[in-house]
Order: structure tokens, then C-alpha cells, then sequence
């Protein structure tokens, strides 16, 4: 598991900012921002809006029964290592109207069910999957851009891996990314990659 910088949240909260450009959290690379976890008996439901989330080894883990809707934040600067949000196969996340950028452990990875809409995933890089990794989860993109990603391997701005998941893409702009970022002949897929296991 990962360190919290706040206490894990284990009961639904809304956390409403006053903009993502007058306040940011984080800024410790050593720990985790927001864990959210919950279990089949209590699912936890978490809103975050107006804040940027940054410097930090992860902005949001959606674990086993979070529901985490993020609205108007930035998600920027988190180390490598792991991506800037990661959500579990049991967790769900709605990211809307917003950017996740310039992180170095790639920018989103979902096993669980993931819907993103109206929002730029741009200039992340990663080892595989710069911009998104589905991982057998149900991704969703609308009215979305990824941009300028890359990954050392595949799926420079998306990878879709594995047989079980479903990755629908809708009025979304996928330019710029690229593949085998380190250059030793290794990756494929600039811009989108499938693959049936990695």
C-alpha cells in the first residue's frame, strides 16, 4: 500500500475547493494525497472539486468501493513510480472538466470503471500507458484530449490491456503522444495501443 499524506477516507465527504488555481495540495513526494476505500457493505462516495493536487506520489487511489467524482482540479507534478491516479478494480472514478498533466509515473491507471469527460490528459510519461492504462476496467473518454504523453514502452497516450475490460472513446482528440520513449525498439502504439495481457 501507499502513504497517506491526509487520513484515508473511509466515510463519503465532499471536498470543495475555491479553484484549482488558489489552492493546491500536496507538495510531499513521499506520500499518497487522498486513499479512499470502503467494502461491500459501505461504499464511500467522495466529491473533490476546485483543488490542484500536486508534488506527490499520488494524487487518488480509488480502492475497493470508492465512488470518486473530481470536478474543476488539476492533478499535476507527482513522482515516478506510480501513476497520478490509480483506480482499484472494485473502485469507480468520474473526472470532469479537468486536467491531469506533467506527472512521471503516468497519469491514470484504471482496473475498475473509469469515466472521463471534457478534460485534457497531456504531457504525462510513464512506462507504459503514458497518458491512461485500462487494465481490464470499463474506461469511457467524452469531449476529451490526450496529448503530448509518452511511455517508454506502449501506449504512448492510451493503453487498453487485456480481454475482459471495454474502452469507448467519444469526440475525443488523441495527437502528440508517443511510444518507446526510451528508444531501445521496445514500443508500439503513439497515440493507442491494444493489447490482449501487458
Amino acid at each position: 500500500g501507499s502513504l497517506s499524506l491526509l487520513p484515508q477516507i473511509v466515510d463519503s465527504v465532499s471536498i470543495h475547493g475555491p479553484g484549482a488555481e488558489l489552492l493546491a495540495v500536496g507538495d510531499n513526494s513521499v506520500f499518497s494525497i487522498f486513499t479512499v476505500s470502503g467494502s461491500s457493505s459501505s461504499r464511500v462516495q467522495v466529491e473533490l472539486s476546485g483543488l490542484t493536487l500536486r508534488n506527490s506520489s499520488q494524487a487518488i487511489h480509488a480502492v475497493a468501493y470508492a465512488e470518486v467524482v473530481a470536478s474543476n482540479v488539476v492533478i499535476s507534478g507527482n513522482s515516478p513510480g506510480l501513476p497520478a491516479i490509480n483506480v482499484g478494480g472494485l473502485g469507480t472514478l468520474q473526472l470532469i472538466d479537468s486536467t491531469v498533466s506533467d506527472n512521471q509515473g503516468g497519469g491514470i491507471y484504471s482496473r475498475g470503471d473509469t469515466q472521463i469527460i471534457g478534460s485534457t490528459i497531456w504531457s504525462n510519461s510513464g512506462t507504459d500507458g503514458g497518458g491512461i492504462v485500462n487494465d481490464n476496467g470499463t474506461l469511457t473518454i467524452s469531449n476529451s484530449t490526450i496529448s503530448g504523453n509518452e511511455a517508454a514502452e506502449s501506449g504512448g497516450g492510451l493503453h487498453h490491456r487485456g480481454t475482459m475490460g471495454t474502452t469507448t472513446l467519444l469526440n475525443v482528440t488523441i495527437t502528440d503522444n508517443r511510444a518507446d520513449a526510451d528508444g531501445d525498439g521496445s514500443g508500439q502504439g503513439g497515440g493507442m495501443f491494444i493489447s490482449a495481457n501487458g
